[in-house]
């Protein structure tokens, strides 16, 4: 009966040991898993912008805003912002200052903004559009002096030949949170400059890590290089274009903070990390391969929140173990108590069996040896 209790308890011991290695091996596999899957999120959020700047780079047939490149650019915008709610706006500037935007509005409609030149002056035309690209109505904005030429955007990437990112930062037309891909094209042989801008809002992406299971004290956040938040649901941004950027120094969420202190000693990281008194799995990873740029993901769930099946099933494991082990010492005590009560029971068993042998002497005829003769 103890070789069974004991086997029992070795049993479940043993049980309980592989079941938590297996549940750390399982978490860290779940670690992998939502890298990759935010990645490929991130990936699949801004990839449709920076492939419409190259479309719009190949098609377009010269750099200046002439009407068969304004219709080009029509076409083209409109339907990658149907298919990318994350699109803004698309649009092109040039070196002579001219100006053309698309953007989505409310319902099917669509809205263009226009700067072209007369004698360097620039005028404005703002255009209503239905879902199919007929004008319904537009109007000129004399007060509107928008050049292209002056913005960073513009600049950026008509220095370089490659997409350009910007920071992240408060858009004017929305008063959004987004960042600006754009990239050059023409100028062959010296000619004219063009550039195409796509706006990018975030506020689809940012909520995305909050769909994500990574517990109560979880987080999943986007930083660039210099420790600017650029994706953190309600901590991300700045004020305005140029603005002052929020950095993680500036949230007092201590998980948050011990967390890219580690980050900042040790980056591509993925493991087990002690956070504010509890275990964490932790994931650093950069997107640059998948941007561009400079800015990485990291991402940290509470072991707790992963293996708290394993530890539930190990207290039911170890519990009846407990139950197995009791009842196997059952038995023993019964036969303990039994063999305790014979003990107990055997000097009055022979006591009294004596005086039975007495009595039955003492009963006997009284015979003499003569009498018997």
């Amino acid at each position: 009966m103890l070789a069974i209790a004991a086997a029992a308890v070795g049993s479940s011991w043993f049980a309980y040991v592989e079941n938590q290695r297996g549940a750390r091996e399982i978490a860290r596999n779940y670690v992998d898993a939502v890298d990759t899957r935010i990645r490929e999120r991130v990936d699949g959020y801004f990839a449709p912008a920076q492939k419409v700047t190259e479309i719009i780079a190949a098609s377009m047939g010269s750099s200046e805003l002439r009407r068969p490149e304004r219709r080009q650019l029509d076409c083209i915008s409109r339907s990658y912002l149907t298919a990318s709610p994350q699109i803004l706006n698309i649009y092109v500037g040039t070196d002579d200052g001219s100006f053309l935007m698309i953007s989505r509005t409310e319902g099917d409609g669509w809205t263009q903004k226009l700067v072209s030149r007369e004698d360097g002056a620039p005028k404005a035309t703002l255009s209503k559009l239905e879902s199919g690209g007929e004008v319904i109505s537009s109007h000129v904005d004399p007060d509107d002096q928008f050049d292209p030429r002056t913005r960073s955007w513009f600049q950026a990437a008509r220095a370089v030949d490659r997409p350009v990112w910007s920071p992240v930062y408060r858009f004017f037309t929305d008063g959004g949170l987004g960042i600006i891909v754009s990239r050059r094209f023409g100028g062959d042989d010296g000619g004219p400059v063009a550039v195409v801008g796509v706006d990018i809002l975030l506020d689809e992406l940012e909520g995305f890590p909050e769909r994500l299971a990574l517990g109560d004290t979880g987080l999943a956040f986007i930083v660039d290089g210099d420790g600017y938040f650029a994706v953190a649901p309600g901590l991300s941004g700045s004020d305005a274009d140029g603005g002052a950027r929020l950095q993680v120094g500036d949230v007092d969420v201590p998980v948050l903070r011990q967390v890219y202190d580690r980050f900042l000693i040790e980056r591509e990281f993925s493991g087990l990390f002690k956070v504010d008194g509890g275990w964490y799995l932790v994931s650093f990873s950069s997107l640059r391969e998948v941007l561009g740029r400079d800015w990485w993901l990291i991402f940290t769930i509470p072991e707790s929140a992963l293996i708290v099946f394993v530890e539930t099933s190990n207290i039911y494991s170890l519990s009846a173990s407990a139950v197995v082990a009791a009842l196997a010492f059952v038995p023993l005590g019964v036969v303990a108590m039994q063999s305790l009560a014979t003990d107990r029971r055997a000097p009055r068993r022979r006591l009294a069996l004596e005086r039975v042998r007495n009595a039955a002497h003492l009963s006997r005829p009284f015979q003499c040896g003569a009498c018997a003769t």
